[in-house]
């Protein structure tokens, strides 16, 4: 079970009572009418600051116990949750804590009630893959079968139960992972809430971690109000030394202000924070994700939605590389030829022996005598320009092979025949084991392409006309139907960064550069002259071994240049 850090159920629970008593108080109704639930009461984290404030600064001291006992639900599906939450609500003088409406309930299938004006928690994180019993009690309910996506967290079923029972102008406030903003698999989600809700603040901690323990998990509070609003503000922590709950108050303060179009507030001329202020009607309808682009710049982003010709989807195909279903010897799979290892003397296997994927140690009594056996480049041996040399080799073991391939790849493959029989296609009967799970299409490694990691810092695509094989991590731009060079040099430019960090899909700081977020990279109207002007630029990089480096950073300027340009010019 992991708790909310203190500091942040203070932050939202402050700026969630200031939105809800501003919304009482244009209605001429007070707070104390209001009905509060915390949907994942935990060690009451949010419950705790939420009755501290309350007293503080809006019901009087003699009449909260009396609004807490009418007005506040608490709900949490392990019992030990709501003993724990009792326990803690005590220890802070909430004497009356066994007398609060606190239940062991489903909330998402046992829980009914509506009509609340404010909602907040932070809901679970769970993945579908080994949660599939979860899931499967959610999928069978109407409320589940409405809403489920494959791929989908459970989190977002939280989110949209609370915005069915949230009253109209209603608060929900969470705090969850960030990455269901562009997921593929949460449309329904931001479907739920485009027709429902709007953003009234969003602070996305960046590379600040809300949660100590959770190595890469980019954090994202969010209020959404139940009505249509035309803008909110959108906070971008940076990485910072400063303490947590010192920036929180300092957007806390920020919110309070008047807005401005773009502010950053500082600390010894360090920014803790960015503040925009963003168009809903943008933010939600500008792509099928969630953009949370400042009005300063969403100019920018009509003039290239207007003027986008065609995007790399409809100029060419985007593939991904090989799965084998078993590259190297893992500890799960090593598990499964205990028995066969127990039995046989002479089978002699340990973690990280190659299986598909070899090192040049395991490939050298194949090379040159198996032409099946390949060498095999790494998502790490791509970048912009650049391609290097690879270390590894693969068994490109297909129904096409020869027959004297196929009996050394058996050689190799006999001793792994347990693991391999676990793949999916191979239990169906669809695939012997001695073949790789996805081969693809030999033409896309074989022929004229572009390459590019899955994941990147900056837009990292390269050109080879040699064969080159990868793994599922890398992708293949394939049957170009513009020049190739020019497509290359605008895809490693400075403008694709700003596009694909702005309206792309991206894990922290870096860009995902996967299937969907490169077919819908937008490809704008540019001369036919301009464009046989970067692909000559770009072409000159790719042969760098007669330019110095400054001459490359020279060129890569210039094809910069020329693309702002064009745009502008449009």
């Amino acid at each position: 079970m992991v708790f909310t850090d203190d500091k942040i159920s203070n932050f939202m629970v402050k700026r969630s009572l200031k939105l809800l008593s501003d919304s009482f108080e244009s209605k001429n109704k007070s707070i104390e009418a209001a009905k509060i639930l915390d949907p994942c009461i935990g060690g009451a984290s949010f419950d705790i600051a939420l009755f501290q404030a309350l007293e503080q600064e809006y019901i009087k001291s003699y009449k909260l116990s009396e609004f807490l006992k009418t007005n506040f639900i608490g709900i949490d599906i392990e019992a030990s949750a709501i003993e724990l939450a009792k326990e803690n609500l005590k220890k802070v003088g909430i004497s009356y804590a066994d007398n609060l409406n606190l239940k062991c309930k489903d909330y998402l299938t046992d829980f009914n009630e509506q009509g609340f004006d404010l909602i907040i928690g932070n809901p679970p994180y769970i993945g579908e893959k080994g949660n599939r019993a979860v899931f499967s009690k959610i999928r069978a309910t109407e409320f589940g079968k409405k809403y489920y996506e494959k791929g989908m967290d459970y989190f977002y079923f939280f989110i949209e139960k609370s915005l069915e029972i949230l009253n109209e102008d209603g608060i929900l406030t969470m705090i969850t992972p960030a990455y269901w903003t562009r997921a593929d698999s949460a449309s329904k989600l931001r479907e739920a809430i485009r027709a429902r809700a709007s953003f009234v603040d969003v602070v996305d901690f960046g590379e600040l971690r809300a949660f100590k323990d959770a190595v890469g998990h980019h954090s994202l509070i969010f209020f959404l109000q139940k009505k249509k609003t035309a803008e909110f503000s959108y906070y971008l922590i940076n990485e910072t030394k400063n303490d947590l709950g010192e920036i929180l108050e300092n957007i806390l303060y920020g919110i309070n202000m008047s807005p401005e179009p773009e502010i950053s507030i500082s600390k010894e001329n360090h920014s803790d924070f960015i503040k925009s202020c963003v168009s809903s009607e943008f933010c939600m309808n500008y792509s099928p994700y969630f953009n949370f682009i400042s009005k300063k710049t969403q100019g920018i982003f009509e003039k290239i939605k207007k003027h986008t010709k065609s995007t790399l989807g409809e100029l060419a195909s985007i593939n991904q590389g090989i799965v084998s279903g078993a590259d190297r010897v893992t500890n799960k799979n090593l598990s499964a030829l205990k028995e066969q290892i127990d039995n046989e003397a002479n089978i002699n296997v340990k973690i990280g022996d190659g299986i598909f994927v070899l090192n040049e140690k395991e490939a050298s009594e194949y090379i040159n005598v198996c032409s099946c056996l390949v060498s095999f480049y790494k998502n790490s041996d791509i970048t912009a320009y650049s391609i290097k040399k690879p270390k590894y080799y693969l068994f490109y073991s297909t129904s096409k092979m020869s027959d004297a391939d196929k009996e050394k790849v058996i050689k190799h493959l006999y001793k792994f025949e347990v693991i391999l029989n676990k793949r999916r296609e191979s239990m169906l009967g669809k695939l012997p084991y001695y073949h790789l799970q996805w081969p693809r299409r030999k033409e896309i490694f074989t022929g004229e392409k572009i390459v590019s990691p899955q994941r990147a810092l900056y837009p990292s695509f390269a050109y080879s006309d040699d064969e080159l094989y990868a793994s599922a991590d890398v992708y293949y731009i394939t049957d170009i139907k513009e020049n190739l060079f020019f497509i290359l040099g605008y895809l490693n430019s400075s403008f694709t960064d700003f596009y694909l960090r702005h309206v792309g899909k991206k894990k922290g700081k870096y860009l995902e550069l996967y299937q969907r977020p490169l077919s819908e990279m937008p490809v704008i109207d540019i001369s036919e002259d301009k464009k046989l002007e970067i692909a000559h630029r770009a072409q000159k990089i790719t042969n760098s071994k007669i330019c110095d480096s400054l001459k490359i950073s020279q060129l890569k300027l210039e094809i910069d240049n020329i693309i702002w340009n064009e745009l502008y010019n449009l």
